[in-house]
């Protein structure tokens, strides 16, 4: 026959009572001052002896001390917790900032993001939280793209929106900062291009070629630069374009696609380089000197005789043999 069931226990722990105990027990390694607890018959510590102790800890030089503040934050309501845990994303530790950021996205997430909306206009963020906060875009970032797509919200919460989009790293987020980059308004086309920008999304190669013209030099750059480092042959076609255009957005412009045309080999790149030292002479130094660098070969500005070089498949330089000496009598 089976065992009877267990009777329930008769003593139910007291939750506040639980949570205090264990608020002990990591306490008490490091040795430091708790706040008195009420002595009186029944009392309950507040959420305020809670709320201290995490503070306590928080500052702490020790990183344990640090962990064990994190921990405690369980302890708190989300909005109290949060106050603790929101500056802990900026601590010196990696392991103190992934457990603050692991405990956040256990509390409120629509009032986590309000904060990390407001920390967007800090100028700037700093490193450590810069590198987190990709580990909110799970979390996060549906919540943060319905922000930056409506209209109907102030100007400096979309902008906000953008930012966080971008140091997310919400690729989800890709199209909707390219559509916007486009725009007229030049602080808020800066904005969206560089969140683009942070995105590093290599499927952006379109995007990044519709914003090659646009009229402000810094998203043109962008382009340029985005388009560089993702390589691949569309992008190449875009930036020798810029290149060789009889009319480019700017010759400023002209000359980063220059410099970005370093990026390919020297067999696809330099045949671009002679048409430009034979075609724009304002750029024959620029294309000379790209040349050189290019495939460490130096014929001058001659641009024959470096079309020659490249349609006889770069052959390597020559070197000149010595005279055989004469047998000794």
């Amino acid at each position: 026959m089976a065992p009877p069931p267990l009777e329930p226990s008769k003593s139910v722990v007291d939750p506040f009572e639980a949570a205090l105990l264990r608020a002990r027990y990591l306490q008490r390694p490091s040795g430091m001052e708790w706040v008195r607890v009420p002595t009186l018959k029944d009392a309950r510590p507040s959420t305020s002896f809670f709320s201290q102790t995490a503070e306590q800890q928080s500052h702490s030089e020790a990183m344990t001390d640090r962990l064990r503040a994190v921990e405690a934050c369980g302890l708190l309501d989300p909005s109290s917790a949060l106050d603790r845990l929101v500056p802990m994303f900026d601590d010196g530790d990696e392991e103190v900032r992934d457990a603050a950021a692991a405990q956040a996205v256990q509390t409120d997430l629509a009032a986590l993001l309000e904060r990390l909306l407001t920390s967007m206009t800090a100028d700037p963020l700093s490193t450590e939280r810069m590198d987190l906060l990709p580990a909110f875009e799970p979390y996060l970032s549906d919540g943060v793209l319905d922000i930056f797509t409506a209209t109907d919200l102030p100007p400096s919460r979309r902008m906000a929106a953008a930012r966080l989009l971008g140091f997310m790293g919400a690729r989800c987020a890709t199209e909707s900062l390219a559509r916007e980059a486009q725009s007229a308004d030049v602080e808020w086309a800066t904005v969206c291009a560089q969140s683009l920008d942070q995105l590093g999304d290599p499927a952006a190669v379109k995007p990044w070629i519709a914003l090659l013209p646009h009229p402000v030099f810094e998203i043109g750059a962008m382009a340029v630069e985005a388009l560089a480092t993702s390589g691949g042959r569309l992008a190449f076609e875009a930036i020798k374009g810029v290149v060789l255009s009889p009319a480019p957005p700017s010759e400023k412009l002209r000359a980063r696609a220059v410099q970005a045309l370093g990026h390919w080999p020297a067999a696809d790149a330099g045949p671009v380089l002679v048409v430009l030292m034979e075609s724009n002479p304002g750029f024959v130094d620029v294309a000379y000197q790209s040349l050189r660098a290019l495939t460490g070969r130096d014929f001058g500005a001659q641009t024959k005789a470096w079309r020659d070089w490249f349609e006889a498949g770069m052959p390597a330089e020559q070197k000149e043999q010595a005279p055989a000496e004469s047998p000794t009598p």
